[in-house]
């Protein structure tokens, strides 16, 4: 079985370690361990693809030039034609708005069976605020077409706003390693002791750094608070310049802060006392997840299902988007009160294992992936 994957991008991000997490599955599984799978990134970026070298997963690669060569990306459009034909995929997978040039061309040549998965907007659109234009392309170019969300909120705009075939559009919610990311959880009162000893709590954040991550928002809340915090942002992307100057401005140091991408976020969770996720847009993030199956307490922003996908202990710590007061307000209460980031920790470890299971995300994934590649009739 061949998969072609037509990303955006394929840069560190949520979206491209689910995908890899799948790919994983296929290669160490019963069900086609053989899978070849093809990556495309539409702006040439393909750092990700160590996420898949880690599991041994076989992968090709096609970068394709970052600058449309026609304002309506026509010449592009007729690349990923000749990439299709060339692949010969069993199932074409395309990947939110960015990929929109991949439905194109699958609608424009071999029609092979097409999953598109949407994982959210960027700070250009959210939910409730969509550029028409985006509306009605969706709505046209994707009504035949398989449509895979992991929250409950995209769910309600592929139906209601793009107004898409109901029996087309499959929630699947996205899932974690809970070993992996449970190993060595830091809710022991001595750790924490030894810890506020060192260097004080640490507050941390894991994500690309992109405007809608609102990174920004954590080190000017970092630079307000009135008692000992550390800030770690775990990541990379086309902010870390003005995220650098903001951390020199703000009397942070931004080496310290700023540590780059990391292949292992588990090792990152360790470290942290809180997660911080500040963003403006979201849907079910990931780097939630793994934060809650660390055993960590979140201090997020109340975007997509953020606020459903955290036990009801850590609930009063989601804040409005855009509110800095909010979440200084909160990221102060967790960081002087040990004993409640302990009690929320452990009551969000337990629904992430509860609810937020790797094999079950996995499972479901490979279910649709078998059913899509099977032959008509």
């Amino acid at each position: 079985m061949r998969l072609l994957h037509i990303f955006p991008t394929f840069a560190m991000g949520g979206q491209q370690r689910r995908m890899a997490q799948i790919a994983n599955a296929l290669a160490q599984g019963a069900r086609h361990r053989d899978a070849i799978h093809h990556i495309v990134s539409l702006n040439g970026d393909l750092s990700a693809a160590s996420l898949l070298r880690e599991g041994g997963v076989p992968f090709e690669t096609t970068a394709l030039d970052p600058s449309p060569s026609s304002p309506l990306g026509v010449m592009r459009i007729k690349t990923l034609i000749e990439v299709l034909r060339k692949s010969a995929p069993t199932v074409v997978c395309t990947y939110n708005w960015g990929g929109i040039e991949g439905v194109l061309a699958i609608r424009a040549s071999l029609r092979a069976p097409h999953i598109h998965y949407e994982d959210g907007f960027g700070p250009d659109e959210n939910p409730n605020e969509q550029k028409t234009r985006r509306v009605l392309a969706r709505r046209l170019l994707l009504s035949g077409t398989t449509i895979v969300v992991p929250s409950r909120t995209l769910e309600r705009v592929a139906r209601s706003v793009w107004r898409l075939p109901e029996e087309n559009v499959r929630f699947i919610a996205n899932g974690v390693d809970i070993a992996r990311f449970s190993g060595d959880v830091r809710t022991d009162a001595d750790t924490d002791a030894d810890k506020d000893a060192d260097g004080g709590t640490v507050i941390g954040a894991v994500g690309a750094l992109r405007a809608e991550k609102n990174h920004a928002a954590l080190l000017r809340a970092a630079a307000s608070l009135k008692i000992k915090a550390a800030v770690e942002i775990v990541g990379d992307g086309p902010l870390r310049d003005p995220l650098r100057a903001l951390c020199t401005s703000s009397g942070l140091d931004p080496a310290a802060v700023l540590t780059g991408e990391t292949t292992a976020p588990e090792e990152a969770y360790r470290r942290f006392d809180i997660f911080c996720l500040p963003s403006t847009t979201e849907q079910m993030p990931l780097s939630l997840l793994e934060a809650m199956a660390a055993g960590l307490p979140a201090v997020a922003s109340d975007v997509g299902d953020v606020k459903e996908m955290v036990a009801a202990e850590n609930h009063p710590f989601i804040t409005p988007p855009g509110d800095d007061q909010a979440l200084i307000a909160a990221l102060h209460a967790l960081a002087d009160d040990r004993e409640l980031r302990q009690r929320i920790g452990r009551a969000n470890a337990e629904k992430a294992r509860r609810n937020y299971a790797l094999d079950q995300m996995t499972d479901a994934h490979l279910d649709l992936i078998t059913a899509m590649a099977k032959p008509p009739g």
